[in-house]
C-alpha cells in the first residue's frame, strides 16, 4: 500500500514539474502612433495547446499586413517550452485614444482572453523637407591608385 501511494505521489509532483506556465497576451511595436503611420500588434500564446483564436474587431483600422505567424520551440533539460505569435500591421484611420479589445483562444474547455490594448493616435505631423543644396560642388581630389595587383574571380 506505501508503494501505491509513493508512486501515486511521484507521478503527480512529476506532471506538476512538467506543466508550463500559460500565457496568453497582446502587446503593440508603440504605445503611440500617427495618423497614417502603421503600428504592429502581436498575439503570443505560451506554455500550451490551443484552438480557435480569435482576433478582437479592428473596426477603426485597416489591416494592412498580416497575419504573420512564429512558433519557437526550445528544449532546455529535457523539459520543451512553446511560443506561437500572431502579427499583425495595423494603419490608424483616424486619431485618438483607442483601447483594442481582447483576443480569445480556447485551452480545453476554458476561454482565455488578452487584455485590452491602449494606443495613443496623433494628428499628421508636419513633414520636413531638407533644403536643396545650393552651394557650388566641391573639387574632388584624386583618388590614389593602390599599388598590388587585382584580382577578378
Amino acid at each position: 500500500m506505501k508503494n501505491l501511494i509513493t508512486i501515486v505521489l511521484l507521478s503527480l509532483t512529476t506532471s506538476l514539474w512538467g506543466q508550463q506556465e500559460i500565457r496568453f497576451y497582446a502587446e503593440l511595436n508603440h504605445d503611440s502612433t500617427i495618423v497614417d503611420q502603421p503600428v504592429e500588434i502581436s498575439f503570443h500564446i505560451e506554455g500550451t495547446d490551443y484552438r480557435d483564436f480569435q482576433l478582437p474587431d479592428f473596426g477603426l483600422f485597416e489591416v494592412v499586413g498580416g497575419p504573420f505567424q512564429s512558433t519557437q520551440i526550445q528544449y532546455t533539460d529535457g523539459k520543451m517550452t512553446r511560443k506561437t505569435s500572431y502579427s499583425y500591421l495595423l494603419l490608424p484611420k483616424s486619431s485618438g485614444i483607442f483601447l483594442l479589445e481582447p483576443a480569445s483562444i480556447m485551452v480545453g474547455e476554458n476561454k482565455m482572453e488578452t487584455e485590452p490594448v491602449r494606443l495613443i493616435v496623433t494628428g499628421e505631423t508636419e513633414r520636413i523637407i531638407a533644403p536643396t543644396e545650393t552651394s557650388p560642388p566641391s573639387k574632388k581630389k584624386k583618388k590614389k591608385k593602390s599599388k598590388g595587383k587585382i584580382y577578378t574571380i
